[in-house]
């Protein structure tokens, strides 16, 4: 039997997701807009499949068949089920990936802002909006891996922390557990989980035994994905060497210093420095606060994604983490007064959000007309 307290939140949940997919579809137009998908439509859509995309086609076509060892710095979870659900459908691999990313990026962005509304608390539509001016949201469209990792992370921690009583929930954690790495790798930074819940991090290890079983029974290398990094003449290193390498190059990488282009300065050297000191800072407040499984999942996934290699992607890899770090923008803590520190915090998470956006609009332009945007 439902209670009227049920009830009631059900119907408020509900207001605000025909909310949330006003507000989405709206951004969704407006960038396919700003990025020429009006007028063009077919240019448009091959303008998107580039780069790593074409590589999941790859895998799913040859299933790391022929002459590309390489394709093992890929996990295969998203190309074959994008390539499932395209044989199924019969639209091509692009388009089956650019529906499958739009879908998961909204459920992502739901339930980022419907947890942190409950555990921070924030409010749940500003914290939406937030996470769309991601400055690398426009990974909806190419057939990314970014969007259906970060749903199967939030729904992971959904789960986790609010702890629902039933043992399908527990069953569906521990599958989102084992499929979140064979989306992305940085999904093995959860194995950071076993120290708080146990049982459910045995998924990730399974999920490991299963990715070396797979590299093996192809190469007969357990470990041959770490190889299959250098072959995309990727530098070797680690995260140390990716925070000095950046850090040290910030200051004097200036386009008016040394002749660079701002493209370049961007997303290889300031936007990945400036994010990574502000999400360390965010893992560093939860774990201060007793937030120890967010605190130290965010840490994790860092220690993970900036490292030298990754460093040209690292602020698509951090996406997931946006909403924690809009979250704590938007508590407003800190401040003396309720008041007005809600009106600092909305004047900021602001400005925030229009310097994201404009910089969001700007490097989609940059992957549509070919050039690497992260």
């Amino acid at each position: 039997m439902i209670s009227v307290t049920d009830a009631t939140h059900a119907a408020t949940f509900y207001s605000r997701l025909a909310r949330y997919a006003l507000i989405y579809c709206l951004w969704v137009l407006s960038l396919v807009f700003l990025t020429g998908g009006f007028w063009n439509v077919d240019t448009w859509l091959s303008s998107w499949h580039r780069w790593d995309a074409q590589l999941y086609e790859q895998i799913w076509r040859e299933r790391y068949q022929g002459s590309s060892p390489k394709l093992l710095a890929f996990p295969p979870g998203y190309p074959l089920l994008v390539g499932f659900l395209s044989s199924l459908t019969s639209l091509s691999f692009y388009s089956t990936g650019l529906v499958l990313n739009v879908a998961a990026f909204f459920v992502f962005a739901v339930i980022a802002s419907e947890l942190l509304m409950r555990t921070m608390p924030v409010p749940a539509l500003p914290l939406f909006c937030l996470i769309l001016t991601s400055p690398t949201a426009y990974f909806i469209f190419p057939a990314y891996t970014d969007c259906l990792y970060a749903a199967c992370l939030w729904g992971a921690l959904y789960l986790a922390l609010l702890k629902p009583s039933g043992i399908k929930y527990r069953a569906a954690e521990f599958l989102l557990l084992v499929i979140g790495p064979w989306l992305r790798l940085t999904g093995y930074a959860l194995s950071v989980w076993a120290i708080f819940r146990r049982y459910s991090s045995i998924a990730v290890f399974i999920s490991l035994a299963g990715w070396l079983s797979l590299n093996n029974a192809i190469t007969g290398h357990a470990f041959h994905f770490v190889k299959a990094q250098t072959l995309f003449l990727l530098t070797e290193g680690n995260l140390f060497d990716g925070i000095v390498y950046s850090f040290r190059l910030v200051p004097v990488t200036l386009p008016g210093n040394s002749g660079g282009d701002w493209q370049a300065y961007l997303q290889f050297h300031l936007l990945p420095v400036v994010y990574f000191v502000a999400l360390l800072g965010t893992g560093a407040w939860f774990c201060w606060n007793r937030q120890m499984l967010v605190g130290s999942t965010i840490i994790a996934i860092l220690l993970f994604s900036h490292n030298l290699p990754f460093w040209r992607s690292s602020l698509r890899y951090d996406l997931p983490l946006m909403p924690f770090l809009f979250a704590l923008l938007l508590s407003g803590r800190g401040t003396d007064s309720k008041k007005r520190g809600a009106f600092g915090a909305g004047v900021v998470c602001g400005a925030i959000g229009t310097c994201q956006l404009i910089l969001q609009v700007y490097f989609a332009i940059l992957f549509t007309n070919g050039a690497w945007a992260f």
